[in-house]
């Protein structure tokens, strides 16, 4: 491990410390893609989701539906500790991969699908090459992490998600499917009419496809801005997420701005523990005070 590392768990200790490991307060949102063994920035295998969703489980977090969220937004209070485990863009692999662990450990889930794509393949990693490319290169990655940005946009832009007929088999294993737009696109990008159709066409085919309208969307990338969110809940939504946690500290109180903390194959117990502690917090005001 590099010396980068352990001052960075170093830091991350003594804040634990300072804190106690309290939980942070409110509903948490965990956010992951896919459930595979391939190793990628986007994957988490089978056995690593086992392990948080076990740690979760000792600590005594409770799993939250969609509608148990919308009712703690609109106050219903909650029980303590309470946790949204959601997956973006249903691939294929979360029916085979991850139910089968949700289920072992008792916890429900939310997956957000892109309705344009439902049983094909995720093909907007290949339409959007350029633009992830430009949003890598402004998130501060490390520079071996940029290099293999191709290799991982090759081999998601080949895995199958979800069609129409297993989405609808996932109602029996307590998961939520919601709204991921229609194509996978950076909406802040759009003009009106085209980000009135990727929200209000996606939330009308779940309704037909399904049989119920999706009440929350996830808005794809770290890409968000008031007009999307006032476009959101003008489709009907009644909630939105966003791709991390550190956007949401910026839009207090806003449910179309709610923040979700993103997991990875490189994610610890020990990073779990502190992403969901009130640690987390300080953290990300340290280094919004270094980035200044």
């Amino acid at each position: 491990m590099s010396l980068r590392f352990w001052a960075k768990r170093l830091l991350k200790l003594a804040l634990l410390g300072l804190v106690g490991g309290r939980a942070a307060r409110g509903v948490a949102v965990l956010a992951y893609h896919s459930v595979d063994n391939s190793g990628s920035w986007l994957s988490i295998s089978p056995n690593q989701l086992r392990e948080h969703l076990q740690w979760l489980k000792d600590h005594h977090w409770q799993g939250l539906t969609i509608d148990q969220l919308l009712a703690r937004l609109d106050g219903q209070p909650g029980s303590g500790r309470e946790i949204l485990i959601t997956f973006d863009d249903g691939y294929e692999n979360f029916l085979t991969n991850a139910v089968p662990v949700l289920k072992e450990m008792g916890f429900p889930a939310t997956v957000f699908v892109v309705t344009d794509l439902v049983g094909k393949t995720s093909k907007w990693y290949e339409k959007e090459r350029e633009n992830i490319k430009k949003f890598v290169d402004g998130m501060s990655f490390p520079k071996k992490d940029r290099q293999v940005l191709d290799r991982m946009l090759e081999h998601f832009s080949q895995e199958r998600l979800m069609s129409w007929e297993q989405l609808s088999r996932l109602e029996e294993f307590n998961v939520d499917v919601e709204s991921h737009s229609c194509s996978h696109r950076f909406l802040s990008k759009l003009s009106a009419a085209e980000l009135a159709d990727e929200l209000e066409r996606s939330r009308g085919e779940l309704q037909e496809k399904l049989g119920h309208a999706s009440r929350t969307n996830c808005f794809s990338y770290v890409d968000f801005s008031s007009v999307v969110g006032k476009a959101a809940e003008a489709a009907g939504f009644e909630a939105g997420f966003l791709a991390s946690l550190v956007t949401g500290a910026k839009e207090k109180n806003n449910r179309f701005a709610l923040g979700r903390v993103g997991i990875n194959g490189f994610y610890s117990k020990f990073d779990l523990r502190f992403a969901l502690s009130q640690a987390a917090g300080l953290h990300q005001r340290i280094r919004r005070l270094i980035i200044r």
